[in-house]
């Protein structure tokens, strides 16, 4: 490789600058900056579509490895988060199975007693009313 502007061979490639880094992915992909060692003239030279095609599948293959990492880890947690939700929903859901099931054992046991239909119907009040406060076990 020459140097455009004084035709010399001592020529190695620069390092690309904070902002070029930046914008690499933008606008110079396709290119790499060199320098002359001779006149020190920093230019950029267009690389050949085998040789920046391959660095951006290799790219390409390394970034989806990773973030593909992330995001299994990510999908993790959600599933985590779901199945612990979902859990104390059915546990929710199974004490007030257990609650109902009691209130009717209650009751049934209500029906038994030999009390009159008045004083059952007062206990039944009562029970509907001081339903929360009752020692029900659970």
């Amino acid at each position: 490789m020459r140097c455009p502007t004084c035709g010399s061979t001592e020529v190695y490639r620069s390092k690309r600058r904070a902002f070029e880094r930046a914008f690499n992915w933008v606008f110079w992909y396709q290119q790499r900056p060199y320098r002359c060692a001779t006149c020190m003239t920093r230019y950029w030279k267009k690389l050949e579509p085998r040789v920046w095609r391959h660095t951006l599948r290799v790219r390409g293959a390394k970034l989806l490895r990773a973030w593909g990492l992330y995001f299994g880890a990510l999908v993790l947690a959600a599933l985590v988060a779901w199945t612990m939700i979902y859990v104390q929903q059915q546990s929710l859901k199974d004490n007030l199975l257990i609650d109902t099931a009691i209130e009717q054992e209650m009751i049934k046991r209500l029906d038994e007693t030999d009390l009159n239909s008045d004083q059952k119907e007062r206990a039944r009040e009562f029970f509907n009313e001081n339903r929360d406060r009752l020692p029900i076990p659970k």
